[in-house]
């Protein structure tokens, strides 16, 4: 008779508090897509999705699978996540450029960076560096103000392509200094470097990584950092940051779930992955690839999300990449 109570009250007390989330009972009991928005081997980005859901795998207890859908500078792949299930089992690999100051230069987007997404967790830079050819008489970022002010629209630049952080990091810094060039955007191709070896163009603004390679055998010259403070990847390399007070260009990556997802998940989620870099083997490898390694937990990357796009907001002011 005690027993047929006993069961009686504990049934009560679970429609009163209601059903049990399979979200905190049972996530992930299926695999996780990981979203990267560049094509598989494309730079240091699309490694460090493959180390990390390696990683993520042991910790979740289910496989972590990266997917890449590349296209429109990883807005498409932004906007497929947004629309997609809240449930946790689609994550985004996103860059400071289609999560930040995308908002800012594209009237179309599909979706609100802010608004659409919730962080899980930011994971590093790849900082943006100024490179010259090593022929050049351009030998210092102070001696490129110069030369463009004595030419303006002479000069040229090339970059990745149009929004991207390079793109953008390049049309701040001539914001701040006043001076202008003319922007050769290149997409995926990556002929920017034999091009600026070969004297067609002045100057190219790209990850860091890109050039390093070809400066250490001497063909380039990397003659600033797009930072505040000196890269972890180039520290006898100045900083823009040392010639323009307050300037940074942030390059930064981070992961993030579409706006909706369960908090137990999310913060299941945001666990993991600030545990894969407790990880000092991943840590190395990530700096091999020109990723300086600065984890942020959920709440932090979220304030620097909404701190970063403000700054996007002020120094991209008159670039011609706003939208008025």
């Amino acid at each position: 008779m005690l027993k047929n109570r006993l069961l009686h009250a504990l049934l009560a007390l679970a429609c009163i508090a209601g059903p049990v989330s399979p979200a905190r009972a049972d996530y992930p009991d299926r695999p996780i897509k990981l979203i990267m928005p560049y094509a598989a081997g494309a730079g240091a980005m699309d490694l460090a999705a493959r180390l990390i859901s390696d990683k993520l795998t042991v910790r979740m207890g289910n496989p972590v699978i990266v997917v890449n859908q590349p296209g429109a500078s990883g807005t498409i792949a932004a906007a497929a996540t947004a629309r997609g299930p809240k449930d946790g089992y689609m994550m985004y690999f996103g860059a400071a450029s289609a999560l930040g100051y995308t908002k800012l230069i594209n009237k179309d987007l599909a979706y609100d960076p802010q608004k659409d997404f919730t962080p899980v967790a930011m994971l590093g830079t790849v900082p943006v560096a100024f490179f010259v050819s090593a022929s050049s008489p351009i030998r210092t970022l102070q001696d490129l103000v110069a030369t463009a002010k004595a030419n303006p629209d002479k000069l040229n630049y090339g970059s990745p392509g149009v929004g991207t952080a390079t793109h953008v990091a390049m049309e701040m810094f001539m914001g701040k200094t006043g001076i202008r060039m003319k922007h050769v955007p290149y997409g995926s191709n990556a002929n920017y470097w034999s091009d600026l070896i070969g004297g067609q163009l002045d100057v190219v603004t790209a990850g860091i990584t890109g050039g390093l390679a070809l400066t250490k055998d001497g063909r380039l010259r990397m003659i600033a950092t797009a930072t505040r403070t000196r890269s972890q990847s180039a520290p006898d390399v100045p900083a823009v940051g040392e010639l323009v007070p307050g300037y940074d260009a942030p390059a930064w990556m981070g992961l993030v779930v579409a706006q909706g997802t369960p908090e137990p998940v999310v913060a299941k989620l945001e666990g993991a992955v600030m545990d894969v870099f407790t990880d000092l083997a991943i840590k190395i490898e990530l700096a091999k690839a020109g990723i300086e390694v600065a984890p942020l937990d959920r709440k932090a990357f979220g304030a620097k999300m909404a701190a970063d796009l403000a700054v996007w907001e002020t120094t991209l002011k008159g670039s011609g990449l706003t939208q008025q």
